[in-house]
């Protein structure tokens, strides 16, 4: 059995943690026993996979972003005491320090395997000659969408042979609720009879909401009645709160902060929306879809690739207010268009974003990483899986 540790610096309710929690959930555990590592602390995400039963370790390192190499030397040890095969990190920070602790293993590191869940346009120089540096000590590098693989052969100049796309994959019986749309919309304090638009994100810049405000505003200047709601929390929460006070909006803009009863406020909403101007692949717009929602999503990274190339949902310019307000009222008057997007955006997801499909390829890609000469520079500890 491989023992296999999922390292984050922290783990908040989001799109790369809610495919650990399913790793995690869906491994076949007489070949593999997961568990998960934060860096820093839990998180609400990291203390509900606890609740679940999972094992969550908390190092309580990494105090400043400047790197520590104490949380290098404390990582290395876990490492080693647990006698971890296969250190899977997440996202940069924690893409540097689990290869930096398993190379201070030398010959007797577990084998590395780093996720990739951004873009190019949202890092840093310095971030790129680093992961350059490392991608030596890396035995693959999983990339979340082809968009990402296509940055990091770019930009990092990584071994093709590495690099790997682990497209998301949705648990869809998580989905499921008995709740009636009406129902949905009242619990929000919303009328049944209320048109919504709805998104799921994080409230930072990359994600672009305040041209969504601004197509709500336009589109509001054109006497449709919507309403919008906005699941996520971040940042720039009190900067969204002033410009939906400067646009009126007041009574019309929910801001919900960070969720758990997403399947409940799926059901509230009448059309799905991203304002991304960057964006990998998200979590979020495969979930709404898999549920049966039609979407406007601007054309950005991996978005494309989701909906089929537009097959299944509107895809806009990023950063164009006036072309989200036009695809949105487009919509608003074609229920029909709306239906017939709605299902095939469900049946794409569905057949193409299955959590199952996702854990049974990393487990492969597991497999791979035991057999024959290691690709980066220490010899394999072993021929066969034991």
């Amino acid at each position: 059995m491989k023992k296999v540790l999922f390292l984050f610096v922290e783990m908040p309710v989001g799109g790369a943690e809610m495919l650990c929690f399913d790793f995690l959930k869906g491994l076949d555990r007489e070949r593999f026993d997961p568990v998960a590592c934060c860096i820093r602390r839990k998180g609400e995400l990291g203390l509900e996979m606890e609740r679940a039963g999972f094992e969550v370790i908390s190092l309580g390192r990494m105090k400043s972003r400047r790197l520590e190499w104490g949380t290098v030397g404390a990582l290395a040890s876990l490492l080693e005491s647990r006698q971890v095969d296969i250190v899977h990190s997440n996202m940069y920070h924690a893409n540097l320090y689990g290869r930096l602790a398993a190379m201070r293993l030398g010959p007797r590191r577990p084998r590395v395997v780093t996720a990739i869940h951004s873009l190019y346009s949202e890092r840093k120089f310095h971030r790129l000659v680093m992961s350059r540096i490392l991608n030596r000590w890396t035995d693959r590098i999983l990339a979340v969408s082809r968009a990402v693989q296509t940055d990091i052969l770019r930009y990092e100049k990584a071994d093709p042979a590495k690099v790997e796309i682990l497209s998301p994959g949705i648990d869809f019986g998580r989905l499921e609720t008995g709740l009636t749309p009406w129902a949905a919309k009242e619990r929000l304090g919303l009328s049944p009879s209320d048109w919504v638009l709805g998104t799921v994100g994080r409230l930072v810049e990359v994600k672009g909401h305040r041209y969504m405000l601004e197509a709500l505003a336009m589109l509001h200047g054109r006497g449709l009645p919507l309403k919008l709601v906005m699941v996520g929390g971040g940042r720039l929460e009190d900067t969204l709160r002033r410009q939906i006070a400067e646009r009126g909006l007041g009574s019309d803009v929910l801001l919900l902060g960070s969720r758990r009863d997403m399947p409940e406020l799926y059901r509230a909403m009448d059309l799905y929306l991203v304002s991304s101007v960057s964006e990998a692949a998200s979590v979020a717009s495969l979930e709404a879809m898999g549920v049966g929602l039609p979407s406007v999503v601007t054309s950005v990274g991996g978005m494309a690739d989701l909906l089929d190339g537009g097959r299944c949902g509107r895809l806009i310019p990023p950063a164009d207010p006036a072309a989200m307000a036009d695809a949105i009222e487009e919509l608003y008057r074609s229920p029909g268009e709306r239906s017939r997007l709605a299902e095939a955006a469900r049946e794409n997801v569905r057949s193409r974003y299955g959590s199952e499909a996702m854990v049974r390829k990393l487990e492969r890609i597991y497999d791979s990483l035991f057999y024959g000469e290691s690709r980066s520079g220490f010899p394999c500890q072993g021929p066969t899986l034991s």
